[in-house]
């Protein structure tokens, strides 16, 4: 992940663990 990912998607992200599929469409959503 970039470095520059805001802290709570990191949080967000380590809470559900989601696999690399999920956390593109995740990121694509967030922008």
């Amino acid at each position: 992940m970039a470095e520059n990912t805001n802290p709570k998607a990191i949080e967000f992200y380590k809470k559900h663990k989601f696999n690399e599929q999920e956390i593109h469409l995740f990121l694509k959503y967030l922008i």
